[in-house]
């Protein structure tokens, strides 16, 4: 449950790397993002939040189990045997929002997807910056890398190129999506891939969705809608055009 984390961790060790030729965004892409509004009371919206900083919600058709934060574990919800995660367990640089599991199958069957929501600090301390192309590329060059470490046994299959960087309703975000050969038994639910990357100044908020490999094009659709309800009350500033 806690490879997706450990990918994250890890996913931006060479975002502050520069390349020639790699301009900042223009003055006309700084963008004021709408914050989150107050908790949403209803039952059946699952919604996940950092304070008043960050939000997503998870599509309301889904009965979400949460394996964290322990809060919100439901049994009723969730697979027999499935067990709350213990917040010592997490990686130093991740502070995960939650984990949280649900059937793709639009009749709620199915294999069971695994959603984690977490703020990934800067491993350095160092500044964050909205991102450019070279930065995206870095980052998702991180998540494959840690592929090796998170699966035992499996290799990443996708690159870089896959990456893309997109406007969710006046927020900039990156997108990217790999697949993982090589896996068996319950490590199936991690072949593929789908994580999107908000930047804020303390760090990057990132949401992926796990799934086995047929669910591929259910997981990017459901990933997909959930940046509607993406919120966050601070974007990091635009790269500096000489920053290093």
């Amino acid at each position: 449950m806690l490879a997706l984390l450990g990918i994250a961790a890890a996913s931006c060790l060479d975002c502050k790397r520069s390349k020639a030729g790699s301009a900042p965004p223009a003055a006309s892409e700084a963008v004021s993002p709408a914050p989150p509004g107050p908790p949403n009371s209803d039952p059946g919206v699952d919604e996940i939040r950092d304070g008043d900083l960050f939000s997503v919600t998870i599509p309301s058709t889904r009965r979400a189990c949460f394996a964290y934060p322990a809060a919100r574990f439901d049994a009723t919800k969730c697979p027999p045997g499935t067990k709350t995660i213990d917040e010592s367990r997490f990686p130093t640089k991740a502070r995960p929002l939650a984990i949280a599991f649900f059937p793709l199958g639009v009749d709620g069957g199915g294999a069971m997807a695994q959603l984690t929501v977490s703020m990934n600090h800067m491993p350095d301390g160092g500044p964050v910056f909205q991102p450019v192309p070279f930065m995206a590329r870095a980052w998702a060059r991180g998540l494959m890398k840690g592929v090796p470490t998170s699966f035992p046994g499996g290799t990443a299959r996708g690159d870089e190129s896959r990456v893309r960087l997109l406007t969710a309703h006046g927020v900039p975000v990156a997108r990217f999506t790999y697949d993982v050969d090589g896996l068996s038994g319950a490590w199936k639910r991690y072949e593929h891939h789908v994580t999107y990357g908000i930047w804020s100044p303390e760090g990057i908020y990132t949401y992926a969705l796990a799934s086995v490999a047929q669910d591929a094009d259910a997981a990017d659709a459901v990933a997909d809608e959930m940046v509607a309800s993406l919120r966050i009350a601070h974007l990091a500033p635009p790269r500096p055009r000489h920053a290093p």
